[in-house]
């Protein structure tokens, strides 16, 4: 017996459906892959690997290494990562966040050109005065997490990517427990991102570096997906918490 009209689009709408939500699945599993390759080889201990020695990564271990090299192509693509050959069968693969050449120097950026700065005492505690006049209000810690800090490619970028910085940092630091990327995009994108910067140029340009960089200079416990503020007592600067 046939099945009728009414029970034949039925099953056709049930087989399309179960088949989207197939494809939903894989298509999270392979962002999830791909954001997991993006974070091992951000923080694998050497900043130029091959595709091999990234699959022997702890977060890495349930992936083949084909798998591996097909997401570093993928990220290849999108420019976050760039490759080499360095030998004849060997490539070499390294983060931009990491390797990237020395930008070229602003001629405002040269010791003899640079705008004097000046501080002042403000209820007193040592605020800076920069060239244009703007107080920029201190605070030791977030200072020292930060020191060493130069991103962008010219002054003006690399002010306004340290403010963001900093307020990742500060927003840290008021909250207690681990926080990932999401808790950062909730709270602090809509109002520190730069006018047509998207969520993933400002987390992975501006403030997972940031991060980083806090990390490696002790203020922060960091991992592939968690950041936590440790703050820095043992180094002797005072919290303002």
């Amino acid at each position: 017996m046939r099945p009728s009209w009414n029970r034949r689009r039925f099953y056709v709408g049930f087989t399309w459906e179960k088949r989207k939500t197939v494809e939903g699945n894989r298509s999270s599993m392979k962002n999830d892959r791909l954001d997991r390759v993006e974070a091992a080889i951000l923080h694998y201990p050497d900043p130029v690997v091959t595709a091999p020695e990234l699959a022997t990564h702890d977060d890495l271990e349930d992936l083949e290494r084909r798998q591996v090299l097909d997401e570093l192509r993928l990220l290849e693509r999108a420019g976050d990562v760039e490759s080499k050959k360095v030998g004849a069968n060997a490539v070499a693969w390294w983060h931009v966040d990491r390797v990237t050449p020395a930008p070229p120097r602003d001629p405002a950026d040269h010791p003899d050109q640079c705008e004097l700065e000046e501080t002042v005492d403000v209820g007193g505690r040592r605020d800076r005065v920069d060239g244009a006049g703007h107080l920029e209000e201190s605070d030791d810690e977030l200072s020292a997490a930060l020191e060493g800090w130069r991103p962008g490619r010219n002054r003006e970028e690399r002010r306004e990517r340290r403010e963001i910085g900093r307020a990742a940092l500060e927003w840290l630091r008021s909250e207690s427990g681990a926080r990932t990327r999401s808790d950062f995009v909730n709270a602090l994108f809509e109002s520190t991102s730069l006018d047509g910067q998207q969520e993933k140029t400002w987390w992975v340009r501006v403030v997972r570096p940031a991060l980083d960089h806090a990390s490696e200079s002790g203020f922060v416990n960091g991992s592939t997906r968690t950041y936590e503020w440790i703050g820095s007592e043992e180094r002797g600067v005072n919290s303002s918490n």
